[in-house]
């Protein structure tokens, strides 16, 4: 299965959108991201998909709030700005809201705030990457899309 940037692009969208009412699946044989939600059911699509889940269909796994927290804790650890760096550990210790504080952090800073998601986006990538791989999905990724 070819894996184009749009479809790798897909597929990471998929595993940020850590909303629990939210399910996505890979058809490998169309080669499309498959959308269930419980806010709007669809029974032909989930009686599919369920036929064909582990052939045809592959769940793509979501980014937990523990693995979101250590890639803010990594990033933090690359930011140059002793104050900036300050700012983004001051965020992540505190005990209510920590991601929405860590994001109106770098909403200070938009230079970091951009290298931030650069770096959210490309560990994404990696995890889908590996993802398909230990689910044994023959790919060739292709940027030429």
């Amino acid at each position: 299965m070819k894996i184009s940037k749009r479809l790798l692009d897909e597929l990471v969208d998929a595993y940020e959108d850590n909303d629990p009412m939210h399910q996505y699946f890979l058809n490998i044989k169309t080669g499309e991201v498959e959308f269930l939600t419980d806010y709007e059911p669809d029974e032909e699509l989930s009686d599919r998909i369920e036929e064909g889940f582990g052939e045809i269909y592959f769940r793509v796994p979501r980014i937990s709030s523990s693995e979101g927290y250590d890639v803010m804790e990594e990033f933090a650890e690359t930011v140059a700005s002793s104050k900036i760096r300050h700012r983004l550990y001051e965020a992540l210790n505190r005990s209510k809201k920590v991601f929405r504080r860590f994001k109106d952090v770098l909403d200070d800073y938009p230079e970091e705030r951009d290298r931030y998601y650069k770096f959210l986006r490309k560990y994404c990538e990696e995890q889908i990457i590996e993802w398909l791989k230990e689910e044994e999905i023959d790919m060739e990724i292709t940027i030429d899309d």
